[in-house]
Formats: C-alpha cells, sequence, structure tokens
C-alpha cells in the first residue's frame, strides 16, 4: 500500500514555488533596469557609470569598515569589486529561478518522502 503525502508538504513547495519565481524575476527586471539605466547614460552623456557589487553594497552599508578599507580577503574584495551590479542581479535571479524549477520538478517526482 502506497504511502499518502502529507497536503502540508505540497502546499509549501508551492508557495516557495511562486515565492522564489517572484523573487527571480525580481532580481532580473532589477538588473536589467539598472543595465538600462546604464546605457541610456551611456548614449546620453558618452560616459559609462560603472557600478560594481561593492559599490551597491557601499550605498546599503556606508560605514562599513571592510567595504571603505578591506584588510583581508583582498581576493573577494577585488572580484566583487569587478563583477558589475547589473549583470550580478540578472545571474542571481536566473540562479533563483533554477532553484524554483528544481522545487517544481520535486513536486512532480517527489524523492523526499
Amino acid at each position: 500500500k502506497e504511502l499518502k503525502k502529507p497536503i502540508i508538504k505540497k502546499r509549501v513547495l508551492e508557495i516557495a514555488s511562486i515565492g522564489l519565481g517572484l523573487l527571480g524575476l525580481l532580481f532580473i527586471l532589477g538588473g536589467g533596469a539598472y543595465l538600462f539605466h546604464q546605457i541610456a547614460f551611456y548614449l546620453d552623456k558618452g560616459y559609462w557609470s560603472p557600478f560594481s557589487v561593492i559599490d551597491a553594497m557601499l550605498y546599503a552599508n556606508p560605514n562599513d569598515p571592510w567595504l571603505n578599507y578591506p584588510t583581508t580577503d583582498i581576493g573577494v574584495y577585488k572580484i566583487l569589486s569587478s563583477l558589475p551590479f547589473s549583470g550580478s542581479c540578472i545571474a542571481s535571479g536566473l540562479f533563483i529561478l533554477f532553484i524554483r524549477s528544481a522545487i517544481n520538478n520535486q513536486k512532480r517526482y517527489p524523492i523526499i518522502y
């Protein structure tokens, strides 16, 4: 006799799927909007305004000592300062949508009992 799966797990997976889908789309649209802003600024002024992940982190937390004067994890700082914010948002959104599709596959082909 096959065991029935609890309904609550199905509801949690559905809510997580919807929430992750919306979050992924928000990241993609936000990154795309900022990229569009950079392109429009370049076409208007002739200057590309670079905005890295470190710049975004500094905007969110301007008093963080590591962001202003990194003394440890210099390699991480260099990587984050070279990554464009808009591309990172788009890539993060695509990754979140990938996780969402994995949750949807979990609903169709359950492996967790």
